[in-house]
């Protein structure tokens, strides 16, 4: 390696912009570090560490993620200040330790115990699928090892609390599918010596699998409160107390059996010099099902009864609920109700306390977080960071640069953007709620004198594409929040300004009963509605595009009223949907990639094949307003073609296929939409090419292959009249490539570059050394900023491209993250 390229590996820099994931649809999914004032919450197989106060004093961003486990995480908790347990369906636990600062990534270390479990690991501290509860022990976290386990069967335990218990034992609750509270004492360490798990009885009552436990910190004569919570939709309140609490105020008698009753048990051992009862305390009743977690608060410093706590608990009934005890009677009942009343409504998988108990933050079944503050008695909606939960497919700048689309295979199509000047990048748009798992998307531009927004084309595991228009409602919602919009003031209508728009427009789209996706309510001249019904989309028949959208029957709250911040979850849901201007029929099977013009006359899609006959590629004229047609097909693969992409000139078409081929096609005119096969290269690769990229200026492409060793290789772009021959390949350091694309310019104005992205999940970034004749790595993105699971797109904002080697790149990977970073080589 020259010395140059040394220098610019020393020299390199990146500034994460965003990371946007949901978590993971598991119970203990997220916690919440109080003293640190920080989230730690599983997305995949990783955990992401977010700050609810990053950049401001309510703007919350995910600051880095921790790699470590090669499958679903399924639990997450701090078990100190600084140190957090992790556990995973790859059967192992994790612990991660910060050393000092804990918002650097670099200061953070972790210990892997693996094959800790002989199944999945399911439930913290820590129970897996075969039924076995394992105790690990140590005096820091080096020194913690495995200790004992207990075998439960089918008896599937999934929740457990641990509390101090005397002077030398811990109490231990273990609940599940039994439905009763096992009690067990473990010694601690100082003084173990026998049986690690000591059984002493079970709490009978709940009449559904237990889902959770609570404790109180210690109140008043060494008294504490167990809370319980079930699938039978209950929580049930318990007493823990020494016996000579309740023995001082009967005489002083010490008969224990007076003490024991159906919802009374006592609570000895040998070892222990204190005898303890466990009461039934009460039996909250709210809930129309399962409650999936419960948290105590409090209400002042320093409780000193049960009537100084609230109780925090989250359900599958689409609730979250704050608890609260009657000063007079003592009588718990709900305080406050929190949630969505109606319209998407999701399960909560958890629910708890931030900073002063006057903050909370839940998930739901998506893994959309939702926060609520209390302001002067009113829970109001805070911004939280949004995601996909699922495996993330594809993604996409729009013709401005100023938004990226994402698609994925939880079904949806997200919309991020820039908040403010230094706020970061927020989902701000969710234009597809689909049936379908999304594979790919595309922007349309719009050719126009005004910033015009563009159109979204998409297609997932149907046989149809859909192509999406702009409604006003994104149009305000982004010129509110974009910080450039003096420069990048999008207009809905061409001739019409937006003011005009919006003294016209009552409600310019009507949500689906399903949510499937919007229809467009287009009102004409004549005000008779044109609604296209089938399958809740489309357009009428008399739709006249030089008219302008109006509905002012729809009720007056569909529309988004102007925003301070980008929008939370209930609206992203319900009111940010696009409505769909037509479908695209053709493929005989799932579509699986698309690509649009640069100019945005035409677009290409291909879709899964097992064949030759199903491997064609469709050109689809999209130049004639509102009926697309296809234009032609292009046969020249023999299996699925992966990934599709034009030249930046708009003459090229260049192909890829898990037949390990490349195929290059180009217009038999400027301005015709007949494409003609130019060159096609057999075996171009051993394995399945994933990834096809062409450089800014046609002069060459490049392909990204998945096997082991020669795994990207340059070819010859239309600059050359030896077009399609191969070029250079890079060095072997890109084992199982699954994402290539090229710089957006020369770097520093003279070197070409390459960032490809791996099946691990990393990103590497490589220039071209002319005069060596040589490609070179230079950067590689940090671990702590890397994905974890193959990349699937990397896509440049060419508007951040600077000359002194700057880039804003986005990626998307499986394991469900979109990101974004700011890179300087």
């Amino acid at each position: 390696m020259s010395l140059l390229f040394n220098k610019m590996e020393a020299t390199s820099q990146i500034e994460n912009l965003m990371i946007a994931a949901n978590v993971n649809t598991v119970i203990n999914g997220l916690d919440y570090n109080r003293s640190l004032n920080l989230i730690a919450y599983a997305a995949a197989n990783l955990v992401l560490i977010l700050d609810p106060q990053a950049i401001h004093a309510s703007i919350p961003k995910v600051l880095f993620s921790l790699r470590g486990h090669t499958d679903r995480v399924n639990a997450v908790q701090w078990i100190t200040d600084k140190a957090l347990v992790t556990i995973s369906s790859d059967r192992s636990i994790i612990i991660w330790e910060c050393q000092e600062s804990p918002r650097n990534p670099q200061s953070w270390t972790h210990k892997v115990i693996p094959d800790a479990h002989a199944n999945a690991i399911n439930y913290l501290r820590a129970m897996c699928s075969g039924g076995t509860l394992k105790l690990w022990q140590g005096l820091n976290v080096e020194s913690i090892a495995y200790k004992d386990e207990l075998l439960f069967g089918k008896n599937l335990q999934e929740t457990m609390g641990l509390i101090p218990y005397g002077e030398k034992h811990l109490l231990m609750a273990v609940g599940g599918y039994d439905m009763n509270i096992h009690i067990y004492l473990i010694p601690r360490i100082p003084f173990q010596g026998g049986k690690t798990f000591k059984y002493k009885f079970s709490l009978l009552g709940h009449m559904n699998a237990i889902r959770a436990f609570a404790f109180t910190e210690s109140v008043g004569a060494d008294v504490r409160y167990m809370a319980s919570c079930s699938q039978d939709t209950y929580i049930r309140l318990w007493k823990i107390q020494p016996l000579e609490n309740l023995s001082a105020g009967m005489g002083g008698h010490q008969d224990l059996k007076q003490y024991e009753s159906k919802t009374s048990f006592i609570l000895l051992d040998e070892d222990e010099p204190k005898v303890y009862n466990i009461t039934l305390e009460s039996v909250l009743s709210h809930h129309q099902d399962s409650v999936s977690s419960i948290q105590w608060g409090s209400t002042i410093q320093n409780p000193l009864s049960l009537n100084d706590f609230c109780l925090l608990s989250s359900s599958f009934d689409f609730t979250v609920c704050i608890w609260k005890a009657d000063e007079e009677t003592s009588v718990w009942s709900v305080e406050s109700t929190l949630g969505a009343m109606q319209g998407n409504k999701h399960a909560y998988f958890g629910a708890q306390f931030l900073s002063d108990d006057h903050e909370i933050l839940a998930y739901t079944f998506n893994g959309a977080m939702h926060q609520w503050k209390q302001v002067e008695g009113r829970w109001l909606p805070q911004l939280t960071v949004k995601g996909h939960f699922g495996e993330v497919s594809d993604l996409e700048w729009d013709q401005h640069h100023a938004n990226l689309i994402s698609c994925s295979q939880d079904q949806t199509t997200r919309l991020y953007s820039k908040y403010g000047a230094d706020k970061g990048w927020f989902e701000i748009g969710r234009p597809q709620v689909h049936g379908y798992d999304m594979n790919t998307v595309a922007c349309l531009p719009v050719q126009s004198s005004v910033n015009m927004p563009s159109r979204i084309l998409s297609g997932g595991d149907e046989k149809v594409l859909r192509l999406f228009e702009t409604p006003y409602s994104f149009v305000k919602v982004f010129n509110q929040l974009n910080p450039d919009a003096s420069s990048i003031q999008l207009r809905f209508h061409e001739t019409k300004s937006n003011e005009e728009i919006e003294q016209m427009i009552g409600s310019e789209v009507k949500k689906q009963p399903l949510g499937l996706m919007n229809k467009p309510v287009l009102v004409l001249a004549n005000q008779n509605q044109r609604v296209d019904d089938e399958e809740g989309g489309g357009i009428g028949p008399d739709f006249d595009p030089n008219k302008i959208l109006s509905n002012t029957k729809d009720k007056a709250d569909e529309i988004i009223e102007d925003l301070a911040e980008p929008p939370v979850e209930d609206t992203l849901m319900s009111k940010t949907l696009w409505p769909e201007q037509q479908k695209l029929y053709g493929h005989a099977f799932e579509v699986f990639c698309i690509a649009t013009s640069h100019r945005g006359d035409c677009a290409a899609s291909a879709s899964k094949a097992k064949e030759k006959k199903y491997a064609d590629i469709i050109i689809w004229d999209l130049s004639k307003g509102q009926t697309s047609v296809p234009s032609c097909k292009l046969a020249a693969h023999n299996l699925t073609v992966v990934q599709l992409e034009f030249s930046k000139c708009d003459q090229y078409l260049l192909s890829c296929s898990r037949d390990r081929s490349w195929a290059l096609f180009k217009r038999n005119a400027p301005d015709l939409l007949q494409f003609t096969i130019l060159k096609k290269v057999k075996d171009a690769h051993t394995r399945i090419i994933w990834g096809i990229s062409w450089s800014h200026d046609d002069a060459f492409f490049a392909t990204a292959s998945r096997e082991k060793q020669k795994s990207v290789k340059v070819w010859l772009g239309k600059s050359s009249e030896h077009i399609g021959e191969l070029f250079s390949e890079l060095p072997e350091e890109n084992p199982s490539a699954t994402a290539i694309r090229f710089l957006p310019t020369l770097h520093k104005g003279t070197l070409y570059g390459l960032v490809v992205g791996l099946e691990t999940g990393d990103l590497l970034f490589w220039l071209y050394n002319d005069s060596g004749k040589m490609w070179t790595k230079v950067y590689q993105v940090p671990v702590y900023y890397s994905h974890c699971d193959a990349v699937r797109r990397i896509k440049f904002n060419e508007r951040y491209a600077t000359e002194d080697g700057s880039y804003v790149v986005a990626t998307c990977s499986n394991d469900h993250s979109v990101r974004l970073f700011k890179v300087t080589i």
